[in-house]
């Protein structure tokens, strides 16, 4: 999985990995059952706060976007689980290309 960050994009940082995520479901680079990176190893790669990241993987979570599994122990990996088709925005604005 590859993620990087527009520095000249003025949605939030968060945002912008939801959405690539969301992009690379969509176009099968992740595929259910993949594990997704954890959020220091996305934080350290993008050069942001741990935070930030763990913000976009509780997003995905919890909006109904849910396309990751939370570890359910803590240091255990996310799990990419639903198909693209199912997910429903977090707002009007938030999953357009």
């Amino acid at each position: 999985m590859f993620l990087s960050i527009n520095q000249h994009d003025n949605r939030p940082l968060y945002l912008q990995i939801i959405i690539q995520i969301k992009e690379q479901v969509g176009n099968g680079t992740l595929k259910p059952g993949d594990e997704l990176p954890s959020v220091r190893e996305v934080a350290d790669s993008l050069g942001i706060n741990l935070h930030t990241v763990r913000s976009a993987y509780l997003k995905l979570r919890d909006r109904a976007l849910s396309i990751c599994i939370w570890g359910a122990e803590p240091g255990l990996p996310s799990v990419c689980r639903k198909n693209i088709s199912t997910w429903r925005p977090i707002s009007k604005n938030v999953c357009k290309s």
